[in-house]
């Protein structure tokens, strides 16, 4: 289980840099904005994957915050940003 967490997390954090270079390469289009939402989507799901991993791992309260914020990141770029 905590190495599926962590594949996880690293499977998203690189998702995350693809999308990064993809919007830094291109112009500004408004169009993008859904590609910046997915952006912002798959850094919380790095930052909840990994975060579930060191808690798992350590029993760290480090990993159990950034599970939280993440998820608490994730609610907001979900309800407030268009895809």
């Amino acid at each position: 289980m905590k190495y599926l967490l962590r594949i996880l997390g690293i499977l998203f954090s690189l998702a995350t840099i693809a999308l990064a270079l993809y919007l830094s390469i291109n112009d500004y289009n408004p169009a993008d904005q859904a590609m910046r939402t997915w952006s912002m989507i798959t850094m919380c799901g790095a930052v909840i994957f990994n975060g579930a991993y060191f808690y798992t791992r350590r029993k760290d309260n480090r990993g159990l915050i950034s599970l939280i914020v993440g998820i608490i990141i994730l609610v907001v770029v979900v309800f407030k940003f268009p895809f």
